[in-house]
């Protein structure tokens, strides 16, 4: 049997500023970031597919926005990540390799994660915060199972953190680990016997009642970085089968409505699966994510965000802000003693709009001369 390629980019966009490394994603489309030109040089047909999406909205992307700068890399699916230039006079030393495991015994071709929903990053810990994406790899484990390995080739000298981000509900352990090449044994474990239940959103319009059969629904995903800031992963949410203790973000919409967001909380048990009933309205909405440079980028607790110079709330302790209007607003502030704003969230950020990111509209605040 031929080795399967399974990517583990799903149009992962990897932002480049502050404290962020969190992991979003929203569809089987891989992206990266103008901070490393070197990333795009990995495999630049793939990148122009990739690129040519009719609705790139839907792509599923990853984004860590790392320290000292704010430009962005778009990440395609390459299988490889091609050494930052950064990096060119520090010989390799080897490779990280290792396996991704389940607690249900070895993978098959319907265990297998779906497309661009698990996310291997690596950063270094020193130097430059070039980050890579691993590709996963399927392959026979000879006892009529599948194993799931990645690769980080022809890796320089020193410590990197390796994070993992799942848009599944599953649980996996550990999401980050610190690592020196050269290493064959990492491995991570993903527990999938808890008892679950399939998800269903029943979508109707508040104002007619009528059904609602086409619509986006998006899952978001943050995952802290203690180094390399937060990865924001956002990605179609998997409502087969969801364990029923997992918490999860989501995010839904529909051509002409306003986006709605909600957790696990809106789900009512009905017979043999968990429901949830929403009701969408005419009108605007976004997902704030406020993040505040100290020297990396971190979620902004309690500022506030005026709309039209209306106050519209105070951000939680994730730095985000559910906002609603009846019509797209002209102007969004972000305020916070000693703090200013340094982009306009009304416009693309990264050259992504809010819908390619499950409706999340990122504003960065760095300290106030």
């Amino acid at each position: 049997m031929e080795r399967r390629r399974l990517l583990v980019l799903a149009a992962p966009l990897v932002l480049a500023l502050g404290w962020l490394g969190w992991h979003f994603a929203s569809d089987p489309v891989a992206a990266g970031s103008a901070l490393e030109p070197s990333r795009a040089a990995d495999s630049a047909p793939r990148a122009a597919q990739s690129e040519a999406l009719e609705l790139p909205e839907r792509a599923a992307t990853g984004e860590r926005i790392e320290t000292g700068s704010g430009a962005a890399i778009e990440r395609t699916q390459a299988p490889r990540a091609a050494r930052p230039a950064i990096e060119a006079d520090d010989p390799p030393v080897g490779a990280i390799r290792g396996e991704l495991l389940r607690e249900g015994g070895p993978w098959t071709e319907e265990t297998l994660p779906a497309r661009g929903s698990v996310l291997l990053d690596l950063v270094p810990l020193s130097g430059p915060k070039h980050s890579r994406r691993a590709e996963l790899a399927s392959e026979p484990d000879g006892r009529g199972g599948l194993r799931l390995r990645f690769e980080f080739a022809d890796l320089p000298r020193g410590e990197y953190e390796l994070t993992l981000s799942s848009l599944g509900a599953w649980r996996w352990h550990p999401t980050t680990l610190r690592v020196s090449p050269p290493i064959d044994n990492v491995t991570f474990l993903r527990y999938d016997l808890d008892r679950c239940t399939p998800l269903v959103f029943h979508v109707t319009d508040r104002a007619t009642g009528a059904a609602l059969e086409n619509f986006e629904l998006r899952t978001l995903q943050l995952t802290p970085s203690q180094d390399n800031g937060v990865f924001l992963h956002t990605g179609p949410l998997q409502t087969q089968a969801v364990p029923e203790d997992a918490r999860f973000q989501w995010s839904l919409w529909a051509e002409g409505y306003r986006p709605v967001f909600g957790d696990e909380s809106a789900f009512v048990r009905q017979g043999d699966a968990r429901v949830a009933e929403v009701a969408l309205e005419r009108g605007w909405a976004t997902k704030a994510l406020v993040l505040m440079r100290d020297p990396t980028l971190k979620p902004a607790f309690r500022a506030e965000v005026w709309l039209d110079g209306a106050h519209a709330g105070l951000t939680d302790q994730d730095g985000m802000l559910a906002l609603r209007a009846d019509k797209p607003p002209s102007k969004i502030e972000v305020k916070l003693p000693g703090w200013h704003m340094t982009n306009d969230p009304l416009q693309p950020y990264n050259g992504k709009s809010p819908a390619q990111r499950g409706q999340v509209t990122i504003v960065i605040l760095e300290k106030a001369p």
